[in-house]
């Protein structure tokens, strides 16, 4: 679970527009609310993934291990990884 500035920034974005949804769903306000709604999934749901999602790195030698790719791709996978760090 890498917690990086996008995943909880998108987590926090997305934790606010469900606060004022839920505010504005209260105070009968249909135009805040259908903004606030909107941009709640988007936000909340990707920062949410993010958050999720294996690193990289760990995925690659989970396959490896797992025997899904030959030593040749996961050579090919850890240089590429190497190389954008």
């Amino acid at each position: 679970m890498p917690v990086t500035k996008l995943s909880v920034g998108l987590t926090t974005a997305g934790a606010l527009c469900v606060a004022a949804c839920r505010l504005a769903w209260h105070k009968k306000a249909t135009t805040p609310f259908r903004f606030a709604y909107f941009f709640s999934w988007p936000t909340l749901g990707t920062g949410l993934i993010l958050l999720a999602q294996p690193e990289n790195n760990n995925m690659v030698e989970r396959l490896y291990k797992a025997g899904h790719i030959d030593k040749q791709k996961y050579e090919e996978l850890m240089a590429k990884h190497e190389k954008g760090s």
